[in-house]
C-alpha cells in the first residue's frame, strides 16, 4: 500500500493536545483476486472437533468487493508525557 497521512496537533495546556487529520492509502495489489472460494469462514468437523478448516475473510462468499482506495479522518488524545524532557 501507499499511505499518506496529514494533520495538526492542536496544544491543550503544557503537555495535552488534540490531533486532528486526513489520511488516504491506496492498495497496490487486488487481496481478493480471482481465487474466491465463496464457502463458509469457519468449518468445524461434527465428528472430529479437532479438525477446524478456517478460510479466511477473502475466501469467504461474505465479501463481493475490494476497493483499494481508502480515505479517511483521524481524532487523537495526547495526554502528554508522563516524564518532562
Amino acid at each position: 500500500s501507499v499511505i499518506a497521512d496529514l494533520g495538526v496537533r492542536l496544544s491543550l495546556g503544557v503537555s495535552g493536545g488534540v490531533y486532528i487529520g486526513v489520511y488516504g492509502s491506496y492498495g497496490l495489489t487486488d487481496l481478493l483476486g480471482d481465487q474466491q472460494q465463496g464457502g463458509p469462514l469457519l468449518t468445524i468437523s461434527p465428528t472430529n472437533a479437532k479438525q477446524i478448516v478456517y478460510n479466511g475473510t477473502f475466501a469467504t462468499g461474505d465479501v463481493t468487493g475490494l476497493h483499494l482506495l481508502r480515505v479517511g479522518v483521524k481524532v487523537g488524545i495526547d495526554l502528554g508525557s508522563p516524564m518532562d524532557i
